[in-house]
């Protein structure tokens, strides 16, 4: 693996393993965002970066990373690339802000009443939504039908904005 990325397909599963279970300090086969933090600073992140970079790894919005998520993450290659993309970096950190704005009980998600506050400040369009109207804009939002809205879903949804 010389000269390989960490973060690659083909990484073994032993080696992903290690890492997750040299971070998982209290042994809760999860790691807990302060876990997570920290191996994101052992990186080289800085506070912002890594916090950003968290909650594009927590798909679920459960404030912590699953060993399944954490797998996920670096056999997808992605890594902390995004970080070194100052533009992308710069839009998925005001996203990110956005974010924690409209997640008013820093829950990790943003719930049906917290998205019918977001969607109430996008202007009088946006007032004048019915309860009906609120729910298919939400189960448009979020594509895993847990109906709440996690980062990750907030950030795609962000970005069909951008497009």
């Amino acid at each position: 693996m010389s000269g390989k990325s960490l973060f690659c397909s083909d990484v073994p599963d032993v080696v992903i393993k290690s890492n997750f279970e040299k971070y998982d300090k209290d042994g809760s086969n999860v790691l807990e965002k302060n876990e997570m933090l920290a191996m994101l600073r052992d990186l080289g992140l800085d506070e912002k970066q890594a916090e950003v970079c968290f909650m594009m790894i927590d798909k679920d919005g459960s404030t912590s990373v699953s060993k399944h998520e954490f797998m996920e993450w670096f056999k997808s290659g992605e890594g902390v690339k995004f970080v070194d993309d100052q533009e992308r970096y710069a839009f998925v950190r005001g996203v990110a802000d956005a974010f924690k704005l409209y997640d008013r009980d820093a829950s990790g998600t943003i719930d049906r009443d917290e998205f019918r506050a977001l969607l109430a400040t996008g202007g009088k369009d946006w007032q004048s939504l019915s309860e009906e109207e609120i729910e298919k804009a939400l189960r448009n939002v979020d594509k895993d039908g847990s109906g709440t809205v996690s980062f990750p879903e907030f950030l795609a949804w962000m970005d069909s904005f951008k497009a």
